[in-house]
């Protein structure tokens, strides 16, 4: 369930969520878990997907200051070293105790400019504001990733990357 406590991001994916009756809990990131004598970052959701898979989710909410869809090449997804080390050890954690346990980051993209084209693809409409969600699973992201900053220890895709792997969620899901 969405609460006050999310950003309107977390917010947004939540509706979505229970707009598309997928079950799903967030995650309380109010105190760091100590595990493997590490402190790691929690996911931000669990989703229940079938009657046995599971899906940790990272999200990531960014701002899209383009005005057409189809220029994904504008799509920033980088994310923290800490949250693919973090995201990652929960899903091989997971798979130790249930099967069917997955893990990807989900962006959360919220549009600056009223006008755009979307090309087709559907989007999100709440709180006043436009929201599109693409997905893309851990594995995949470790595969492709490519440091994009040594000082902030971030990694990115590259466009052409992100193009080709990156799924909107509502195709993801099978909704709609």
């Amino acid at each position: 369930m969405a609460d006050s406590s999310q950003n309107h991001y977390e917010r947004a994916f939540s509706s979505w969520l229970s707009e598309n009756k997928i079950q799903f809990c967030c995650i309380d990131q109010s105190k760091p878990l100590k595990a493997n004598k590490e402190n790691l970052k929690r996911f931000d959701f669990l989703l229940s997907i079938d009657s046995d898979g599971r899906l940790l989710v990272e999200l990531k909410g960014r701002t899209f200051h383009g005005t057409n869809l189809d220029e994904k090449a504008y799509f920033d997804c980088w994310v923290p070293e800490e949250d693919l080390i973090s995201l990652k050890f929960w899903r091989d954690l997971f798979n130790s105790e249930l099967p069917m346990v997955n893990a990807a980051f989900v962006f959360v993209y919220s549009f600056e400019q009223v006008d755009f084209d979307p090309h087709g693809k559907i989007i999100y409409d709440f709180e006043d504001r436009r929201y599109i969600f693409w997905i893309i699973e851990l594995d995949v992201y470790l595969k492709y990733k490519k440091v994009r900053s040594p000082k902030w220890n971030t990694l990115n895709l590259s466009a052409s990357d992100f193009k080709n792997h990156a799924v909107l969620l509502d195709k993801y899901f099978e909704v709609n």
